[in-house]
């Protein structure tokens, strides 16, 4: 069972991330929680395109946050990539997932929606424990 959130503690501290999803609202609620959670850098795509075009020009991340099924297909491919750089990954859905789905590994936090803030925190305070900070930019 994870330790619960306290107040005044800064669980994702120095640590950047990235956020892979469509919806413009969910986006900006999870920048939101994870700044508070003390998220040094973090940047939003809206598409998977857009998340490798990141990762393309330099960025690193030491945790993201994935919708699985965004507006330009699946995910997967792009949850490869992220694991395979070494970055802690979360996915999240509103849609059933079974388990078998190729994303779905033991070292990949998952999300249903809606999720809390807490929720959040949570799963990448999990993923994040083992993952080195790491530069933001180039």
């Amino acid at each position: 069972m994870q330790k619960p959130i306290l107040c005044g503690e800064l669980p994702l501290k120095g640590k950047s991330a990235l956020i892979v999803e469509d919806n413009a609202l969910v986006a900006i609620s999870a920048e939101l929680s994870l700044r508070d959670a003390g998220a040094a850098f973090v940047r939003i795509a809206n598409s998977a395109a857009s998340a490798k075009s990141a990762l393309d020009e330099g960025f690193t991340f030491d945790v993201s946050l994935v919708d699985l099924y965004l507006e330009d297909g699946d995910a997967s491919p792009l949850i490869q990539i992220l694991s395979e750089r070494g970055i802690a990954v979360v996915i999240t859905t509103g849609y059933a997932v079974c388990r078998g789905h190729p994303a779905l590994r033991p070292t990949i936090e998952f999300l249903q929606k809606p999720y809390t803030d807490r929720e959040l925190i949570n799963a990448l305070m999990k993923c994040a424990a083992a993952a080195p900070l790491t530069p933001a930019i180039k």
